[in-house]
């Protein structure tokens, strides 16, 4: 049986409520991209204020001045500063805007299809059949550009995701177990045969390179880590501590004490 084709594909009306749905659908996701980098605004913002008031200071100078760590840490603030920052401010308002200009202009195909397809059809969006037809299709213009818009999204929330620090919550918790297990290993190794405490120097720990975290020295035994950025609900400069005491006057013990900080993974405390 032969088909009618007018009754084939969409009609005039439904493409364009179709179509006015889909730049709403647009503009939603553009709307809360622009949350996400004001969010990421901010936040960016506040740790490099703090980061640059910390090194402003006496205590900071000295430390910038004579510990790789803190070196390492003012290029990755100054490449926010100057590269990442000025990037998200700008791009914040435009993507703001064409969220909201994609809404209004998928409400308006939905309350008023009628001249919403005239314009669609002058601009080339749509394109008919033939004169005579009712059915619309989108045309192969219309089709790369919503194409190129889709790919771009999915580009960027994959950098977001990418980018976002709880997703590595597996690999820093593996990371701080490992030296708080090793400068405990040598701490302990080394009390068996002096059956006293030892520097990082005489135990022979050396702390590991690590973007996560800030291995440091706490008086001349105890070590500490302090966490590089917030991950989930635990704040930056976070600090996990494990310190060393010796117990007994004429039967020494080696006592550990770990500690972590609030909202944070836990280190466990062997005694």
């Amino acid at each position: 049986m032969k088909m009618d084709s007018q009754n084939v594909g969409f009609s005039k009306m439904r493409t364009v409520r179709v179509f006015g749905i889909g730049l709403v659908f647009l503009g939603i996701i553009f709307v809360s991209l622009g949350f996400v980098l004001n969010y990421a605004d901010d936040f960016a913002s506040q740790v490099v204020n703090l980061a640059m008031a910390r090194y402003s200071n006496f205590t900071g100078k000295f430390a910038l001045n004579n510990f790789a760590e803190d070196q390492q840490l003012m290029k990755i603030l100054l490449s926010v500063k100057d590269d990442l920052l000025p990037f998200i401010q700008g791009t914040k308002p435009f993507v703001f805007f064409a969220g909201i200009l994609f809404s209004l202009a998928g409400i308006f195909a939905l309350i008023f299809p009628q001249p919403s397809s005239l314009g669609l059809l002058k601009l080339r969006i749509l394109h008919l059949e033939n004169e005579d037809a009712k059915p619309f299709h989108f045309s192969r213009k219309t089709l790369c550009i919503l194409a190129g818009i889709f790919a771009l999204l999915f580009i960027v929330f994959g950098i977001v995701k990418c980018s976002d620090p709880s997703r590595k919550t597996p690999e820093k918790i593996a990371e701080l177990e490992r030296e708080a297990s090793q400068i405990e290993k040598l701490q302990r190794e080394y009390f068996g045969r002096k059956k006293s405490l030892g520097t990082w120097e005489q135990i022979g720990y050396a702390p590991a390179e690590s973007e996560y975290f800030l291995f440091e020295k706490r008086g001349k035994f105890a070590w500490q880590a302090r966490n590089r950025e917030k991950w989930e609900s635990c704040p930056d400069s976070s600090i996990w501590k494990v310190s060393f005491e010796i117990t007994g006057f004429f039967s020494k013990e080696l006592k550990v004490y770990k500690s972590s900080p609030k909202n944070c993974v836990k280190i466990r405390n062997e005694k």
